[in-house]
């Protein structure tokens, strides 16, 4: 008897307990419209048959009830206005209240887990005040220079952000490995993956209890990161095979051709996608002709396929394009974010990924400086 016991808590513990309800009761000032609870990453971290959820304003207060396997993550979204920093909900009541004016900022929310929020806050204060005086600084260039940053300046800004990223996923690190059973750092990891990986994200994973890597959300993120590595930088790019708009597909002999190839993923609605193109036709025409391609990858839906065709032809863009529609493929390597892209050699070895156009340029100068 005392075996089926122990056999039973080993399943619970690694299984998960059955879903539990949870009620969100929200305040808001405003008095009308519409509030959004909405998913942190893809679909499948969530509940079978599980919804994001729209809660009528009445009066300024809303409610939102539902199931949960684990304490989730969440956001809140008013209209077109106003984006809750994320969150996390555990089983039970809770409270939240919503000022509409702090946009992108966390919600006051009464729940245990989340007093979490003000130990992790003070564990990176430092790093927060890092990252403020990174923006007041990239602010001030920017009108110094009317929006017109020299390269050499522009690129070691961004040397500066790549910095704070690298120092804030290793403070994550530490965080969880003092709080090892911290469903709310978990969620903090689930964001950071949403956006790329990278290779300290396993450490970081393995570094949690068994309760959470074994849980319904951690199995599925220990299977997206395993993915995800395969797509790494020192990884080959293979398998992902896009048409063409004459129904060809994309090969990776294509890399042969090229010493550098950059794959870039976008979709014609993707406003910081386009944003990219001047920079990336500049780089281009400088480097076409010296064994550098680019290769576009769309992620548009079936209806949006005209509007896909419509974005090249009005940014004349004059490298080949691919579609993997609705990003289907894109989604099996990770790629949730956009634009993302990798840089792959001549051997289809991935050398950089998420390249700014600014260190692409470097990149290739001095490449060209060399053997390039």
């Amino acid at each position: 008897m005392k075996y089926l016991i122990i056999i039973l808590f080993i399943f619970l513990t690694f299984n998960g307990f059955s879903q539990q309800k949870f009620t969100l009761q929200g305040t808001i000032n405003i008095d009308t419209g519409t509030v959004e609870l909405r998913y942190i990453g893809q679909r499948d971290y969530y509940p079978k048959n599980s919804q994001e959820m729209y809660a009528s304003v009445k009066d300024g207060k809303f409610t939102f009830s539902g199931k949960i396997d684990i304490p989730t993550g969440y956001y809140l979204n008013y209209g077109n206005s106003y984006y809750s920093d994320n969150f996390v909900i555990q089983s039970g009541t809770q409270n939240v209240n919503i000022d509409v004016k702090a946009n992108r900022e966390m919600p006051q929310l009464d729940s245990e887990i989340m007093k979490e929020d003000i130990d992790y806050s003070l564990f990176r204060l430092d790093l927060t005040q890092k990252l403020a005086s990174l923006d007041k600084k990239s602010d001030s260039l920017t009108i110094l220079y009317k929006r017109k940053i020299p390269e050499n300046i522009k690129l070691d800004l961004q040397k500066e952000y790549n910095l704070f990223d690298q120092m804030s996923d290793e403070r994550l690190l530490a965080y969880v490995k003092k709080n090892q059973n911290s469903y709310f750092a978990l969620w903090k990891l689930i964001y950071l993956v949403e956006f790329g990986y990278t290779k300290i994200f396993d450490s970081i994973f393995e570094s949690f209890s068994n309760e959470i890597k074994y849980s319904s959300v951690g199995k599925i993120l220990s299977t997206k990161l395993r993915a995800n590595a395969e797509f790494s930088v020192g990884k080959i790019f293979t398998g992902v095979n896009p048409i063409n708009i004459h129904k060809e597909r994309f090969g990776e002999a294509e890399f042969s051709k090229h010493k550098y190839t950059l794959v870039d993923f976008w979709y014609s609605h993707c406003g910081p996608c386009r944003a990219q193109f001047d920079n990336l036709k500049q780089t281009y025409n400088r480097y076409k002709n010296k064994g550098f391609e680019i290769i576009g990858i769309s992620t548009d839906k079936p209806k949006h396929k005209s509007d896909w065709l419509a974005a090249i032809k009005e940014h004349q863009l004059l490298w080949p394009q691919y579609w993997d529609i609705d990003g289907v493929e894109a989604t099996n390597i990770g790629v949730y974010a956009f634009p993302t892209n990798f840089l792959v050699n001549e051997k289809g070895v991935i050398i950089k990924k998420n390249i700014s156009t600014v260190e692409l340029e470097d990149f290739l100068s001095k490449q060209t400086k060399t053997t390039f």
